[in-house]
C-alpha cells in the first residue's frame, strides 16, 4: 500500500513546529541569528523536496495496470525510451479509454536493479497483432509503459503468415 508512514507524520510534525518557530521571530520583527537563517534555508530545501516528492506520488500513485490488444504501427527509438507505437482494438483490463487510440507501448533506461524492464518482443513487425501489459497513467496519457515488473510485456498473438502461425 502507497502512502505515508506514522513516522512520516512525526517527521513532518517536528517540521512544522520548526516552522511555527521562525513564524514567530518573524512577529518579534527582530533580525535572526545566522543559525536560524541556516535552519530556515534547510527548512526550504526540506519544504521543497516534500512537494517534488508529493507530486511525484500523485503522478506515478494514479497509474494503473492495463492490458490491451491491437496492431503494431511502427517502432521508436527516442533517448531514454524505446519500443512500438499501436493501435488498441480491444483492452481486455483495467481503464478502457485508450481503446481506438494510437498509443506507445514502452521501455525506458531505467536502474534494473529498482526498475525491472518487462518483456519487448523483438520480432514484432508493422501490422502484427499485439498484446500489452503494463502500467498507463490516464492522467497523462494512454501510453503503456513496461518497465517496473519483469509481468510487464509487448509480445506478438496469432499471427498468421503463409498457412504459419507466429505466436
Amino acid at each position: 500500500m502507497f502512502g505515508p508512514s506514522n513516522r512520516s507524520f512525526q517527521i513532518i510534525n517536528s517540521k512544522l513546529q520548526k516552522s511555527l518557530k521562525y513564524v514567530e521571530i518573524a512577529a518579534q520583527c527582530r533580525i535572526p541569528k545566522i543559525e536560524e537563517i541556516e535552519e530556515i534555508v534547510k527548512m526550504r530545501i526540506w519544504l521543497a523536496m516534500l512537494i517534488v516528492a508529493f507530486l511525484c506520488f500523485t503522478i506515478y500513485g494514479s497509474a494503473e495496470d492495463v492490458k490491451v490488444e491491437g496492431v503494431a504501427v511502427k517502432d521508436f527509438h527516442r533517448i531514454g525510451a524505446w519500443g512500438w507505437e499501436i493501435n488498441v482494438t480491444a483492452v481486455t483490463s483495467g481503464p478502457g479509454d485508450s481503446q481506438g487510440n494510437t498509443i506507445a507501448v514502452y521501455q525506458t533506461s531505467a536502474n534494473p536493479a529498482d526498475y525491472p524492464p518487462g518483456y519487448l518482443d523483438p520480432d514484432i513487425k508493422a501490422g502484427d497483432r499485439v498484446e500489452a501489459y503494463g502500467q498507463q497513467d490516464p492522467n497523462v496519457d494512454y501510453d503503456i509503459l513496461i518497465t517496473g515488473s519483469t509481468e510487464y510485456y509487448l509480445k506478438r498473438v496469432n499471427n498468421s503468415y503463409g498457412g504459419k502461425t507466429r505466436s
